[in-house]
């Protein structure tokens, strides 16, 4: 369930993902629920994934725990 490590993108939301740079720009401006294929074990397999907005970054300092990157 969900994606493992050595799982290589196929398609988002039906798009084919060639490349590091189809992946960021089907990925860029997405929100709710996507559908990814990947494959895993020389098999297609299909994942529904939920993307978020991101959480707004905290200056360094801040009172609030977390680890700011």
């Amino acid at each position: 369930a969900g994606m493992k490590a050595g799982d290589v993108i196929a398609s988002i939301n039906g798009r084919a993902v060639k490349d590091s740079g189809d992946l960021l720009r089907e990925l860029n401006g997405l929100r709710g629920e996507v559908t990814i294929v990947v494959v895993r074990d020389r098999k297609e397999t299909t994942l529904k994934a939920t993307i978020e907005r991101p959480a707004p970054r905290t200056p360094r300092g801040s009172p609030r725990p977390g680890v700011v990157l």
